[in-house]
């Protein structure tokens, strides 16, 4: 299998996010001698994509150059759809599933939802960001997996995802960290440091809670007085963080405190082994690395009393409340006095800390690749041949203008599903040429000629799912539509899921001059916000008859929608329940197929404009109705000027 790697997020400065990276990727290609990789990066994340040893293994001269491997520069992540084709499983192990690469099996990791307990930790842009982007990466991802059991149930619960598509993989400590002799001690090599300190690692998120450690340093200092121990922080000082150095110096602890920036892994060595005991008074974590990185070290713990940092540290560190500054002081003393107390937090962490290793989270994850594989095909796969009479029958009714142009590309897209229980007819919108004709008179496909003004009609549909008992009944049209291989195989699989809804919809690619340029799909946007974005086309759409005929405003709908009646369905379909989104890439569209008239319609008809829970349009102004008509004619415009258009454009309808 080749497993494509989303990688453009990562930065030299990116915190934990870059260890955690290059860990489970060194592992894994020390281990896997099956599949082969395809690691897409930035140019400012190479020079950490350049520290995996069997990339460039100069670093390692022991380790052999793997050339199953290779590294991909690219400017921006919708650069990859240009490199699709070479690879089979998208991977997106930095909270991150772009782009919407959703023909195949998908795996993404997400660290965890910070922002849905303290959301006034971020700025408006990052909590409109966060709150569609990780829904949606949990619901489009094949399996999600996240770094703790803690983590996993606040997704579930939060997002209503199934558990069973979430998988907890932990991390564990730095390689370069731990994996030395026991008597390694580390080196410090710049100013010294107090004889005795504590120590806290981590940039100044305002979570981490500095202030109120501070708070606690400074009453330690009063109880204290000059045999007050020190105290060592490490990590950045962020804008809109606490401001760490002016805390100090307010509170008047200056010369008991340190502060560095980024550490060399010798110098987190020494800390660790040096120090009286890590004290973390974080108000949230997904994992708490610090804690098992101090554990591996023989450093002794004492964190906040939360569910995760319980979860991780068991009964091997000393827990306070971080919302109180006494209780954070009371620790530091407990632990500062009790000689014994450390010793028995010593030697328990480290041998707890042995259960986090970075070879068995890699080997994990390498089965959770293999299950992504089997888990996204579902029913309909080859190991359900055996039951294809399960299936649901699905009808494919191929409408053809331009006298039959494009007609056998889009029979073959069909065909290459190679979907078994599958009904195909095909209806002219103009009388086709000669030699379409005898092609389809030779072949097994029943054809007719219809009224081409109006189009694919719902009644013709329905006529069609009647005369064959189909399940399930959509359309693909030529020139400029074609279905995915996968697509046919998602539909059935979602299908299988929940049978009752009588809207499957599922995404599409836009592609223009043989180039990916945007995808069209039902967007949900957080906090109840969705949109139509890019065009409804009829390939995304695939219509249960049954459920249909139970929907009882279904005609009236119909009849009101007029040459727009696939998208007055679907909005009602969204408001009362009756459609699924299959978040599932089923076609590939030539946008300019879509005449100026025909999106002008369907603009009226409010596709594309954003719309509350209750299907109040939230911004309905006349540029969100012009959005169909003018973003296809701006594929001519240079990609650069596009995009800043585009920006330009989402500022003038004040949406996010």
């Amino acid at each position: 299998m080749r497993i494509g790697v989303n990688a453009v997020p990562l930065r030299v400065s990116g915190g934990g996010a870059r260890f955690v990276f290059t860990e489970l990727m060194d592992r894994l290609l020390a281990l896997d001698t099956r599949n082969q990789y395809v690691i897409f990066a930035h140019f400012l994340g190479l020079p950490v994509i350049n520290q995996i040893r069997r990339i460039h293994p100069h670093l390692n001269p022991h380790v052999p150059h793997d050339r199953r491997v290779s590294v991909i520069e690219v400017s921006n992540e919708d650069d990859i759809f240009h490199h699709r084709h070479e690879f089979d499983l998208f991977f997106g192990p930095l909270n991150n599933l772009q782009p919407r690469i959703y023909d195949r099996p998908s795996v993404a990791i997400l660290h965890d939802i910070q922002e849905q307990f303290f959301p006034q930790y971020f700025s408006e842009g990052d909590l409109l960001a966060r709150r569609e982007i990780y829904p949606e990466i949990c619901r489009s991802a094949t399996t999600l997996v996240t770094i703790s059991e803690f983590c996993k149930q606040t997704i579930v619960d939060k997002f209503a995802i199934d558990p069973h598509k979430v998988e907890v993989i932990y991390n564990a400590p730095q390689t370069a960290l731990v994996d030395r002799a026991a008597d390694d001690d580390g080196e410090w090599r710049r100013e010294p440091l107090p004889e005795r300190f504590f120590f806290y690692p981590a940039n100044t998120y305002l979570h981490k809670n500095h202030e109120t450690l501070l708070d606690a340093i400074a009453l330690l200092r009063r109880r204290l007085g000059g045999a007050c121990p020190g105290f060592v922080f490490t990590g950045y000082e962020l804008p809109g963080g606490c401001a760490l150095k002016a805390g100090i110096e307010s509170r008047g602890i200056a010369d008991i405190c340190r502060t560095f920036n980024e550490v060399h892994v010798d110098e987190l060595r020494y800390l660790f082994r040096s120090a009286i005991a890590i004290v973390m008074p974080t108000m949230f974590e997904g994992f708490g690395m610090p804690v098992v990185e101090a554990m591996a070290c023989g450093c002794p713990v004492a964190c906040s009393d939360l569910p995760v940092l319980r979860e991780i540290g068991e009964t091997f560190a000393l827990y306070f409340d971080p919302c109180r500054a006494e209780a954070i002081a009371d620790s530091m003393m407990r632990l500062s006095d009790d000689a014994p107390l450390r010793a028995r937090l010593r030697d328990a962490g480290m041998e707890h800390a042995r259960r986090f290793t970075w070879e068995r989270s890699a080997r994990r994850m390498l089965e959770i690749f293999d299950e992504a594989a089997d888990r996204f095909i579902g029913l309909g796969g080859p190991a359900h041949r055996e039951g294809d009479e399960h299936l649901p029958h699905i009808g494919v009714l191929v409408a053809s203008r331009g006298r039959g142009l494009g007609l056998p590309e889009a029979l073959k897209s069909v065909l290459s599903t190679g979907y078994s229980r599958l009904s195909i007819q095909v209806v002219f919108l103009e009388p086709p040429d000669d030699n379409v004709r005898a092609f389809l008179e030779r072949s097994p496909y029943r054809f007719e000629v219809i009224d081409g003004k109006e189009g694919v009609t719902w009644e013709l549909l329905a006529r069609f799912a009647h005369e064959h008992e189909l399940d399930l009944v959509g359309e693909v049209h030529a020139p400029g539509g074609g279905l995915l291989p996968s697509a046919l195989h998602s539909l059935a699989s979602c299908f299988h899921r929940d049978r009752s809804r009588s809207i499957y919809l599922g995404e599409a690619w836009e592609w223009h001059h043989g180039r990916v340029i945007g995808d069209a799909r039902l967007r949900l946007m957080g906090d109840g916000l969705w949109r139509m974005q890019g065009f409804l086309y009829p390939e995304m759409m695939w219509l249960n008859p049954e459920a249909m005929s139970r929907w009882e405003a279904v005609d009236d709908l119909v009849r009101e929608g007029g040459g727009a009646w696939r998208w007055t369905i679907t909005r009602e379909a969204q408001l009362s329940g009756r459609i699924a989104l299959l978040k599932r890439t089923l076609a590939l569209i030539e946008p300019g197929r879509v005449s100026l008239a025909d999106r002008f319609r369907a603009g009226q008809a409010g596709l594309g404009v954003v719309h509350q829970a209750n299907g109040t349009p939230h911004s309905s102004g006349w540029l969100s109705r012009l959005e169909p008509v003018l973003r296809p004619a701006s594929r001519v415009l240079p990609t650069r000027v596009r995009e800043h258009g585009k920006r330009i454009w989402q500022h003038l309808k004040n949406e996010p």
